[in-house]
């Protein structure tokens, strides 16, 4: 059997979980891994291409076919072989950049995935795909909606593997009754950007004790001030919008989704550059008659402020953000 992985940020997790079915399937398989970023590919071909006088299966490994410049082409030699008796995998990996954008990815129409398709068993392996997934399956076991599902996935870390088990204990506690968030507090383990974000959703709505506390617990000021500031651009955008008269107040999340949402998603991207999910980002209109788009502004700028202060060591990163925390609301 062929396998061909290719993606990004889940690929390793894929590779593994792989790796280790054909162990578990195959007891005393003899492994053999090569790497094409250190230019191992011949002895790849080499073990290819010998087969062993004792019998028994091989798994041959190539890792990072990505590292080689016509990829295609080596891939399109392997129609030479006859394989048997070996387990062949070749791994891709699409570097991403600081935008979270994949440098090298493969494309549908990619000679390599062309080549691929006619060997190999191809697994994508992509974040942006692991998620629709993930997706696709709280919302499968725990009979929720994709809303619901999106708002726990933001609850917990994006590693699949760490949802899924927070799923089944969600799935355990319920014993067949009714999903709410009500109900599963307590159970699930939430990750710690989640419990920073509702943290300041909290200092938005105008609670600033819970956030001194935890921040002086934590120390995570920095976390916290980038955070912030993607908050309140995120608000400002949207007061934008509702000065446009394109949203307002009172706009249905049916309504957002289905008129409005495809047409302005690009401005509201996630840390890694992704557009943000139409409902986390309607549950901040109800923060809109709060703040005015001035006040938002001002507060951004005081951010860069702080930010320029602490790192220009004008100031300590305690005494700058906590003096904002208190004093945010005086003049709103």
């Amino acid at each position: 059997m062929l396998y061909f992985l290719y993606g990004d940020i889940p690929l390793e997790l894929k590779y593994n979980e792989l790796i280790k079915r054909i162990r578990e399937e195959n007891p005393g398989i003899v492994e053999k891994y090569y790497d094409a970023g250190l230019k191992e590919e011949e002895g790849f071909l080499q073990s290819l291409s010998i087969n062993s006088m004792f019998g028994g299966t091989e798994l041959l490994v190539l890792k990072r076919l990505n590292a080689m410049r016509k990829g295609d082409k080596f891939l399109s030699i392997l129609e030479n072989f006859v394989i048997t008796n070996k387990i062949v995998v070749v791994t891709y990996e699409e570097n991403l950049d600081e935008y979270g954008k994949a440098k090298n990815a493969l494309k549908k129409t990619d000679p390599i995935l062309k080549v691929a398709s006619k060997l190999f068993k191809v697994v994508e392996a992509r974040q942006a795909g692991e998620k629709k997934a993930l997706l696709f399956y709280i919302t499968r076991e725990l009979s929720i909606s994709e809303g619901e599902a999106q708002r726990l996935l933001d609850m917990l870390d994006d590693n699949s593997a760490l949802v899924r088990n927070e799923v089944e204990k969600v799935k355990l506690f319920l014993d067949g009754e009714p999903f709410s968030f009500e109900r599963i507090e307590g159970i699930v383990s939430y990750s710690k950007d989640y419990n920073l974000g509702v943290l300041i959703g909290d200092f938005l709505a105008g609670n600033t004790a819970k956030l001194l506390n935890h921040l002086k617990h934590d120390k995570s000021y920095m976390g916290f001030l980038y955070a912030l500031t993607g908050e309140l651009d995120t608000l400002y955008k949207l007061k934008q919008l509702e000065k446009k008269g394109t949203i307002s107040y009172s706009t249905s999340y049916n309504a957002f989704k289905d008129r409005v949402y495809n047409s302005v998603k690009d401005h509201f991207t996630t840390g890694a550059g992704r557009p943000m999910h139409p409902y986390p980002l309607f549950l901040k209109f109800k923060l809109l008659n709060r703040f005015r788009e001035e006040f938002l502004l001002k507060k951004l700028n005081e951010l860069l402020e702080i930010e320029y202060k602490f790192k220009s060591g004008q100031g300590d990163e305690e005494i700058l953000v906590e003096s904002f925390i208190a004093t945010f609301n005086l003049d709103k």
